[in-house]
This record gives C-alpha cells, sequence and structure tokens, in this order.
C-alpha cells in the first residue's frame, strides 16, 4: 500500500503549532471507483474501508480530534470543540478556538477554504461548491469568526485547496443559477472561473489579497491526485484538514 501523502500551503507551512494539508487519493484501503483513500461516508463506499482510511488519515497528521460537518451545499456555519461528534452538525463550515482540534471536509470538485487567525489562534474550514459560492459562505465563516472570537479580517489567511478548474466548471443555465455580480467571471458562453470568484469574494470581507493561497489545480484534471464528482460521478471524496 503506497503512503498517504497531501500537500501544504506556503501560508501555513511554517506556522508553529498548526498542522494542515489537502490529502490526495492514494494510500487508502477503498476500491473500485472509490480508490483508495475515499474519505467520504456517504458515497456508498463500504463503511469499513472508510472508517479505515479516516484513521490513516488522522495517524498521518499525528492527531487525535478529526471533526467534520454534516455537509449539505449550504452557507451556515458551526462551532467545533472536543466534545463534537463527527459528522452531526449540520453546516458546510466548521469553527473552533479550542487546541488539539483537528477540522477535516471532504470534496470532489468543491472549494475547500482552510482559514487561520494568527491572532486569536482560530481555525475554520469551509466546504464551498458553487452554491456555497451562491451563498457566499465564505462571508459568513469570516462573520463567524468575529462574531465568536474577535477575528479580524485582515488578519485572517485563508487557503483554497483543488477545485473544477474554469474550463470544465460549466453552467448552462447560469442565467437562473449564479447571480448577476458572477457574471463578470464567464469564460466564453457558460464556463466560470469560481478562483476568481472566490478572490472577489474574500477581498470583498477585508481579507488582504496577501493572505489569499488558491492551488489553482483543476480536481477533474488531476485524476491521479483527487476525485472529482464531475469526471466521474461515482467516486471517492478528497480531504482538506486543518
Amino acid at each position: 500500500m503506497e503512503k498517504i501523502s497531501w500537500t501544504e500551503f506556503g501560508l501555513l507551512s511554517e506556522i508553529k503549532g498548526v498542522k494542515h494539508g489537502v490529502i490526495k487519493r492514494s494510500g487508502g484501503c477503498s476500491v473500485g471507483p472509490y480508490a483508495s483513500l475515499n474519505l467520504g461516508t456517504t458515497v456508498g463506499d463500504d463503511h469499513e474501508a472508510v472508517e479505515k482510511n479516516l484513521q490513516l488519515a488522522a495517524q498521518a497528521f499525528q492527531i487525535s480530534h478529526l471533526i467534520w460537518a454534516k455537509t449539505s451545499h449550504s452557507n451556515l456555519v458551526g462551532e467545533a470543540d472536543l466534545n463534537t461528534v463527527p459528522g452531526t452538525i449540520p453546516c458546510d463550515s466548521l469553527c473552533t478556538g479550542q487546541p488539539n482540534v483537528a477540522l477535516l471536509t471532504m470534496f470532489a470538485d468543491c472549494q475547500v477554504a482552510l482559514f487561520y487567525d494568527p491572532i486569536n489562534h482560530v481555525i475554520a474550514n469551509a466546504h464551498s461548491g458553487w452554491r456555497g459560492s451562491v451563498g457566499n459562505i465564505y462571508r459568513q465563516t469570516i462573520q463567524w469568526m468575529h462574531d465568536r472570537h474577535g477575528s479580524k479580517p485582515e488578519d485572517l489567511l485563508v487557503c483554497i485547496t483543488p477545485s473544477l478548474g474554469p474550463k470544465h466548471a460549466q453552467f448552462i443555465h447560469y442565467k437562473k443559477e449564479l447571480p448577476e455580480e458572477f457574471w463578470d467571471f464567464r469564460i466564453g458562453e457558460c464556463h466560470f472561473d469560481f478562483w476568481k470568484i472566490s478572490q472577489f469574494q474574500l477581498e470583498r470581507e477585508g481579507v488582504l489579497p496577501e493572505h489569499i493561497e488558491m492551488a489553482r489545480l483543476c480536481t477533474y484534471e488531476n485524476e491521479k491526485d483527487f476525485f472529482s464528482y464531475r469526471r466521474d460521478k461515482m467516486t471517492g471524496r478528497n480531504g482538506a484538514l486543518i
């Protein structure tokens, strides 16, 4: 079996006490369309294989409290702590200021944004598909961090994972699905650059451009490293952890 591997962001990699990573799809126990490190608990994979994959991920990062949300493509935010049961909070963005809590988000084409406030030592992990972008879950996360923990937007470091790139983000019915402010990010007839949309949304909320790092890797085009729902339909889920 291959070892679990992941990529890290420059903005976060040198910060003492903060672990993070975008976990690649190899090194797990799942087979077939879920091969091999599928972390998704609700996509039809063998339950025992997924549990083992989650254990392998926790062991690789040397963490004991791995928490994830019950996501539904909403713009809801929730708070996690050492007593949170994984998969029980109905939200698409989790936040915590408690040490020794790791937040995990599963994804396949959707963006995941890792937030860190170096002043108040608060983290958040936000899942954002196109519905999350429409609902501006990044704004909701920033507001939550401010209201609950005193975080200021200009202090936040935000890193966005690989996700569906502009060449494959096709929205034939965009006039019904996407707000007009998104139409400026249209490429050609009906493709959209959600990387630029996210940059725009974050900067509008006060996050500094130099505090934003985007992977700018397309999950659809990187089959070796990432699951992609739009590419394969029946597939596993990648993981982003902080």
